[in-house]
């Protein structure tokens, strides 16, 4: 719509065949030019037909009109897609065009003389936007570098853990905000799905470090870290291009993995899934309720799992489907789902768990898969070839689905526990 408004002035010349003619008028405050003076002679010096004048079929544009179709093709048509298309491979440098074009059409919108609408209108909103940007995201509950606890899951995964001030959450997947101490001026903050020690408990076993999982802990804490929330992160390996800043050539989480993770830590707040998962689960409702995540999204199911460690959920039949192809991941999601369900069953609370590796397997990744399985609490059942590769997302589906049917059967007949299934 914008396109077409500042285009309109023209569409006379095409529709009827008039002709243009740009006529400077005067700058003044804010920054916008006045109307020139008007006459009916076009030849006479200085002079505006109008914006349209049907006697000498001529339309009357200023400096201003000819700025401002430049300027919004220019920004409309091609940064504001470009920057819509960084969203999905350069983030970091596509934020910050998109920005900049919303900020030069605010600007445009503005500085006109004749939009005093926008000035009551769109300056109070915009005056509120940064106040929330630079002061609310990075002031408000914020946490500076927290003790952290890093255990590397192989190249691609890490979990981070550490204690925050304020408290626990009354939602699921609350949502929290990390950026390096050592960031560039403008590297932002990116925001991670994360779950909460509700019950209490560890994720991993004791012998997970001399497994080769790398621990890191920026401070000593005696007996043992203390955590309140944690977040399994994906690691990003593709240099950045373009480079912003000279300490930013690589990714933020790639920087997380490797560097001392020394980092501002703000919220928590609620995430955009939270309170609907939460809700769901408090409905009364027959109806199965089935959460499904892939890779990192074990974030919002464990946070699921631990919410119901402290809070009785009404729904009677729950779901929880899982898959990854990242070996290290999902042998860390096994032992961690395993060490929540037994509190959840203590309470009464039963779930049908659908855990899928789609990754390559191998007979040694199979019988540390097999051994994790047996050393923990739930009751596992194994699905498919200890040896096999599964291929593409048909067969992917298939093995859940079977898992789901056996899933479901195994908890209508077994009693008093929770049903973990694992395909491989």
């Amino acid at each position: 719509m914008t396109l077409l408004h500042v285009w309109s002035i023209l569409f006379p010349c095409i529709t009827h065949g008039y002709t243009a003619v740009v006529v400077p008028g005067v700058w003044e405050w804010p920054a916008s030019e006045r109307t020139p003076v008007k006459c009916s002679v076009s030849d006479e010096p200085g002079c505006w037909p109008g914006d349209a004048n049907p006697e000498l079929k001529q339309m009357g544009l200023q400096v201003d009109d000819v700025f401002r179709m430049v300027e919004m093709t220019i920004f409309l048509c091609i940064l504001l897609p470009i920057s819509v298309r960084w969203f999905a491979s350069k983030w970091h440098a596509g934020i910050h065009l998109h920005r900049l074009v919303n900020l030069v059409y605010f600007v445009d919108i503005v500085r006109r003389h004749s939009h005093p609408h926008s000035w009551i209108l769109n300056t109070p909103v915009f005056a509120l936007y940064l106040f929330d940007k630079h002061v609310f995201t990075y002031f408000y509950k914020r946490n500076k570098s927290p003790a952290m606890k890093r255990i590397r899951l192989g190249q691609d995964f890490m979990v981070l853990y550490w204690d925050s001030p304020y408290g626990f959450t009354d939602t699921v997947g609350p949502d929290y905000s990390m950026l390096m101490n050592n960031s560039s001026l403008l590297e932002q903050k990116h925001v991670f799905t994360c779950f909460e020690n509700r019950s209490g408990r560890e994720l991993e076993d004791t012998n997970e470090e001399e497994d080769g999982t790398d621990t890191y802990e920026n401070e000593s804490s005696g007996d043992g870290h203390k955590w309140t929330v944690g977040v399994v992160i994906r690691v990003f390996r593709r240099p950045r291009s373009p480079v912003l800043g000279a300490r930013d050539r690589v990714s933020h989480t790639q920087r997380m993995y490797d560097e001392e993770p020394l980092m501002l830590v703000t919220g928590p707040r609620q995430g955009d899934m939270s309170e609907m998962v939460r809700l769901e689960l408090l409905r009364d409702r027959d109806a199965k309720l089935v959460l499904l995540g892939a890779g990192s999204a074990i974030n919002f199911i464990l946070d699921g799992l631990q919410w119901c460690t402290v809070n009785k959920p009404a729904r009677k039949k729950i779901s929880l489907v899982y898959t990854t192809r990242d070996f290290d991941l999902f042998q860390w999601a096994m032992s961690a789902i395993s060490n929540i369900v037994p509190v959840c069953e203590a309470r009464g609370i039963f779930f049908d768990v659908k855990m899928a590796y789609t990754g390559s397997m191998t007979e040694d990744s199979s019988h540390n898969i097999e051994s994790t399985m047996h050393s923990n609490d739930a009751d596992y059942s194994m699905h498919g070839s200890m040896h096999g590769t599964m291929h593409g997302s048909m067969h992917e589906s298939t093995y859940l689905t079977s898992s789901s049917e056996h899933g479901m059967n195994a908890s209508t007949h077994s009693t008093r526990r929770s049903r973990v299934v694992a395909s491989l």
